[in-house]
């Protein structure tokens, strides 16, 4: 009862407040109100930046487009892409650098299966809108500009962005991208416009959602609001939530960079397929670790000193892949060899 009451007389008082005097008091003055905010109970409240209060507020309010720190700048990393050839017209393309991977992955369009991998790759606004005109096979695809994101649309006045399939390479394939939380955010709208059309098959883990750019607050270090985005015509804004793929792959990201790391650029794809298809080894070290606190320790045998060495690491989003292009060509769902 007497919280219902203490409840009510402090709402009184709020209602009270708002209700009466000048409507155009600055904000900050509700703050210094004695009767909602007495010194004693909210000590060192008159000490605080109210402005900073603010922008901590709308950082809650709007995540994503209020930040306290800054985000990485995306640049493009050196690297070819690796490619390898399987069975049944499979080609993975592994891409790191996505200007230099256009002949690789239009080569890989030819064949029956086209499996890019996108998780970690660079690349900058450009080349994630030629990858959508490469991939997106017939019609277009629509993006639209959002505030003040850089670049110009191209088509008069309009704040669209249309990606045109004119000049898209000859294509066979399925194709199947690999994304994760490092996925290039230039390429998180571009992807959800291609699977939204079912030009690609998305299957991987979600990514992080940085599909805008940002200006920093005058004379508040570290603070910054949005100025602009992209967003898709198919999800519409993707800042803070990201791209979702057709096929979620629930893995931890220390499990997902365990799983890429480990890739052999010198193993024939089908032997990294059928390490896919393989069951994770018993780790008995790993049990005995869980179970420390048993009163009975557990004695490895000899048997169980080999299989206690930690197994390979198992590529979670590969494995995934790898499960849809089986089921595919089970159900003759794929173009012919």
């Amino acid at each position: 009862m007497m919280r219902k009451a203490a409840s009510f007389i402090g709402s009184w008082l709020l209602l009270a407040h708002l209700s009466s005097g000048d409507t155009t008091e600055q904000p900050g003055a509700l703050l210094q109100d004695p009767n909602l905010f007495p010194s004693e109970l909210f000590p060192g409240l008159d000490e605080l930046d109210e402005s900073e209060l603010l922008l901590e507020s709308l950082k809650r309010r709007y995540p994503g487009r209020v930040l306290d720190q800054a985000l990485p700048e995306l640049r493009e990393q050196a690297g070819d892409p690796i490619v390898q050839l399987g069975t049944g017209g499979v080609t993975y393309v592994r891409v790191l650098n996505l200007s230099a991977a256009f002949p690789a992955i239009e080569q890989s369009l030819t064949g029956s299966i086209a499996l890019i991998d996108l998780r970690y790759v660079s690349g900058t606004i450009e080349p994630s809108l030629n990858l959508g005109s490469t991939l997106v096979g017939s019609g277009n695809l629509t993006l639209e500009i959002i505030g003040d994101y850089g670049i110009e649309s191209g088509i008069g006045d309009t704040d669209l962005l249309t990606i045109r399939s004119d000049d898209s390479p000859p294509r066979s394939a399925v194709v199947i991208v690999l994304t994760n939380g490092m996925t290039s955010g230039f390429l998180e709208p571009v992807l959800s416009e291609l699977q939204a059309a079912h030009s690609i098959i998305g299957i991987g883990m979600q990514t992080a959602g940085r599909t805008a750019t940002y200006r920093s607050v005058p004379g508040y270090q570290d603070w910054y609001t949005i100025s602009g985005e992209i967003r898709s015509g198919a999800d519409g804004s993707l800042v803070d939530t990201g791209f979702m793929p057709a096929i979620l792959v629930e893995a931890t990201a220390d499990e997902d960079l365990a799983g890429y790391e480990g890739f052999d650029p010198a193993r024939p794809l089908s032997a990294t397929l059928e390490q896919a298809m393989e069951k994770e080894r018993f780790d008995e070290a790993r049990l005995q670790r869980e179970f420390s606190r048993s009163a009975e320790p557990i004695t490895p045998t000899p048997d169980s000193e080999t299989a206690s060495e930690p197994p390979p690491a198992t590529d979670p989003v590969f494995r995934h892949a790898f499960f849809v292009i089986e089921g595919m060509r089970a159900l003759g769902r794929l173009p012919a060899d």
